[in-house]
């Protein structure tokens, strides 16, 4: 599966513009009523409390997969990221932290039944450029994790998970806006994750 690298502006932008088209799949809390492809069954999932755009999955077995990507208040003013949690039966929203004005999970890891990782990117406020997101699932809930901000802009596109104590995050920044996006790479040594230098020559992202 492909991951597009994405600010939580341009999520926003995109969930927007799925409801205004219909162009992209969006959970709105019943069935699903777009055309499954061959082999494929289309599972319900919540979709709490009004729209939600689910952008990573990862499954470590048929009772154990999580599913991330941002919902919308029922108002319209607040984007806040998302998590839902897959049992073997259905899919259920599991609560995880919502920093900022505005927050959204880009793609998921399983490392086992107690331990996954989540990243994204979450703004400040309306004016300040979007900082990573780093969340982590211990078995019973999830918390934020420290993670490094590199520029004036960033954040998370993937992430895998080798083992408790190696994982790796990919995605961009600009140190200032409308600049050149700059690839970077961070890494969770069992303690905390920090940036590890990758070469990078003009405009350059990385997803997986």
């Amino acid at each position: 599966m492909a991951v597009c690298q994405r600010t939580v502006r341009q999520w926003t932008v995109l969930l927007l513009a799925s409801l205004a088209t219909a162009a992209l799949v969006v959970s709105a809390g019943g069935p699903a009523t777009a055309a499954a492809g061959p082999g494929c069954d289309l599972v319900p999932a919540p979709s709490p409390p009004a729209d939600s755009l689910l952008g990573g999955v990862a499954a470590l077995s048929r009772t154990n997969a999580w599913a991330v990507g941002l919902s919308r208040s029922a108002d319209g003013e607040v984007i806040s990221a998302l998590t839902e949690h897959w049992n073997g039966t259905a899919w259920r929203v599991i609560s995880s932290p919502k920093p900022g004005q505005s927050s959204v999970l880009s793609a998921v890891a399983i490392v086992s039944a107690g331990s996954a990782w989540a990243v994204g990117a979450y703004a400040g406020d309306a004016l300040a450029g979007d900082k990573t997101l780093i969340e982590h699932w211990n078995g019973r809930s999830w918390t934020r994790v420290p993670s490094p901000h590199p520029g004036g802009t960033s954040s998370l596109s993937a992430v895998v998970a080798v083992s408790a104590r190696n994982a790796w995050a990919v995605g961009s920044y600009e140190t200032q806006i409308g600049g050149n996006d700059k690839a970077f790479t961070l890494h969770w040594n069992g303690k905390l994750w920090r940036r590890v230098p990758v070469p990078v020559t003009g405009t350059s992202v990385l997803s997986s």
